[in-house]
């Protein structure tokens, strides 16, 4: 490393050192000209006389001219520091914005029910276990993550729900419209007309054995390479309180088998099986947070930069 250091000095030396050469002399040469061109102190003439504030002196008018100045240059770094914070303000809007983009290709939003039958009692269960065996000495769990823990668990249930299956509860299942006659599990979308969920007739239903193979071949990509981060968005309780927890799932993009595991989500997204353990799945949508909006609100967004940039574009 140290080598390839020195190798590089070298390369910018042998083509920099005209240019910076030069740069130096010029500095220098600048240097001297302005000492040469400074009047010398012996040679300057008399001051004293006319510096007083007798007739002919014109002092107080400067002093009054300086203090003007003074509170014009005062009220300039007022203004500029207002300019300042609308600035800051922007930059974290436009932060907010490339984040927000970004986490439509890597988040995804996961609603768990809280009432039976649900999933969030096995992953407090899930959370406590992994807590006590990480401290153990030789620990089978050591360099195994608690969100890739978590998130393996999670999918373990949904692989018991579907295999488990109980005559009574796919009656249900048919009844509340999650799969056909037949016994194929159908794929959902929101109806803002009906506002409720209705069949997505443009997904061919699945098999449940397909659905399990589905969540078995994400079961074997939930790794810490894979899935950056899995956690709720307040903690989990054996009680919780609410009809909903919110679980925030992040997925890597820079390797194949994330985009295996993207694409295999993507196939989750809308199943209706998944309301069988209380769950629904969706990518990350674009919205800022209520903090974020009354920030641009204040600062007056809304408004394209004068350039025309894209990424300088706020909207509501």
């Amino acid at each position: 490393m140290a080598l390839i250091a020195a190798q590089a000095e070298a390369q910018m030396q042998e083509v920099f050192r005209a240019v910076l050469g030069t740069a130096g002399k010029r500095a220098q040469t600048t240097l001297l000209d302005e000492a040469d061109s400074r009047p010398d102190k012996h040679n300057r003439p008399n001051g004293k006389g006319g510096a007083g504030r007798g007739a002919g002196s014109h002092g107080w008018r400067a002093n009054r001219t300086s203090k003007r100045a003074t509170v014009k240059n005062m009220e300039n770094e007022e203004v500029g520091a207002d300019e300042l914070l609308k600035l800051l303000c922007r930059v974290v809007i436009r932060q907010e914005d490339t984040l927000n983009i970004l986490k439509q290709s890597t988040s995804w939003v996961i609603f768990a029910r809280t009432e039976t039958p649900s999933v969030i009692p096995g992953l407090v269960m899930a959370s406590q276990k992994w807590k006590e065996e990480i401290t153990k000495p030789n620990s089978q769990l050591s360099g195994v993550s608690l969100h890739t823990t978590l998130l393996w668990c999670l999918l373990n249930q949904v692989m018991e729900i579907l295999k488990n299956v109980t005559e009574e509860q796919m009656k249900k299942a048919k009844e509340s419209g999650w799969c056909t006659e037949q016994g194929q599990w159908v794929y959902q979308k929101w109806s803002p007309a009906n506002q409720a969920l209705e069949q997505d007739v443009a997904r061919v239903p699945l098999q449940t054995s397909a659905m399990m193979k589905l969540v078995e071949d994400l079961k074997a990509l939930t790794t810490a390479e894979i899935v950056t981060a899995f956690h709720s968005k307040r903690p989990l309780t054996p009680n919780m309180q609410g009809a909903m927890v919110v679980l925030q799932l992040g997925v890597n993009f820079r390797k194949p088998e994330a985009n295996k595991f993207y694409d295999l989500l993507e196939q989750l997204m809308g199943q209706a099986s998944l309301q069988m353990g209380g769950l629904q799945i969706r990518k990350e949508g674009y919205k800022r947070s209520a903090a974020v909006s009354k920030l641009d609100d204040a600062v007056g967004g809304g408004h394209r930069s004068k350039d025309g940039d894209f990424a300088y574009e706020y909207w509501s």
